[in-house]
């Protein structure tokens, strides 16, 4: 134990020896390392226990006397005698540091090139009616156009007087009866006519036709020019004041190329008959008309 403290202290304990040989020997040691002092104690007969006795008293029976040199321990330089070691193991990584402050703003940077021109956006909504612009000048007169066809040179036309009838029973086509007629000049004509056929009896269920032509014929010499003919036919079922009645009107056209011949039209109608319940059978014909347009030519 005394030699750890002297050794913490800095003291070399140059050797321990009965009393006797200190003395001898002190002188060398203390040429060669500085001696600073010397420690008298007893040690006990089979023991390293050192006690030091008080100033001026003696061992006791069974220990013997010990004399320790005190030297000064010369300092050696610590990096002669350090050896370099193996390189140790590469120690784990340390943990991240803390951020750290926010620097200052940098200078502005130069302006860079212009980018690539973006894609066409989406159409708009359509913008509101704008208000009404002025008027503009009055342009120039156009090119005369051409010449049209020749239109209508003149019209004719007959008609039965209001509220006039034509009776049409006995009538027939060898013998019909002439409702309406018109006189031609020559030339060429487009004609439309119209009638209403009127067909009655007394008793229900009888049934009827009404059959009616439009014809020209040359004043010359009676010559058919053109004609149209229509029928209709129907039961008489509609109870009309007492009687039954069957009605239906009569459409005509005719497209006539007379030439230099002048013309008559005519209008005419007849029936034929069927009784079916023995009743009075009655016809006429009524509201007629005949239209004729004079034209340069038919195509």
């Amino acid at each position: 134990m005394l030699a750890a403290a002297l050794a913490l202290a800095g003291v070399g304990m140059a050797h321990a020896a009965p009393a006797g040989e200190v003395g001898a020997r002190a002188s060398g040691q203390a040429r060669g390392q500085g001696a600073i002092g010397v420690i008298e104690g007893c040690v006990e007969a089979g023991s390293n226990e050192l006690r030091i006795p008080a100033a001026g008293a003696r061992c006791q029976s069974g220990e013997r006397a010990l004399r320790l040199l005190l030297l000064r321990q010369r300092r050696r330089s610590r990096a002669r005698h350090r050896m370099k070691g193996a390189p140790g193991s590469t120690g784990a990584p340390g943990l991240a540091g803390a951020v750290g402050v926010r620097g200052a703003t940098g200078p502005r940077g130069a302006r860079g090139l212009p980018g690539a021109t973006g894609p066409t956006g989406a159409a708009g909504p359509t913008g509101a009616v704008g208000q009404l612009g002025l008027p503009g000048a009055t342009g120039a007169t156009g090119a005369t156009g051409r010449e049209g066809p020749a239109g209508a040179l003149a019209g004719f036309a007959a008609a039965e007087k209001e509220g006039e009838e034509v009776a049409l029973e006995g009538a027939s086509e060898a013998s019909p009866a002439t409702v309406a007629s018109l006189s031609l000049p020559a030339g060429r004509f487009i004609v439309q006519a119209k009638v209403e056929t009127v067909m009655y009896d007394t008793a229900t269920g009888a049934t009827g036709a009404a059959i009616c032509r439009l014809v020209d014929r040359s004043l010359a010499d009676g010559a058919v020019l053109g004609q149209d003919e229509s029928i209709t036919a129907g039961a008489m079922v509609v109870p009309f004041y007492g009687v039954y009645v069957f009605n239906n009107t009569i459409p005509l056209m005719l497209a006539l190329e007379a030439g230099s011949q002048a013309s008559t039209l005519s209008l005419e109608c007849w029936t034929g008959h069927e009784e079916g319940s023995g009743g009075t059978f009655r016809a006429n014909a009524q509201k007629a008309t005949i239209a004729a347009i004079q034209v340069s030519s038919i195509n």
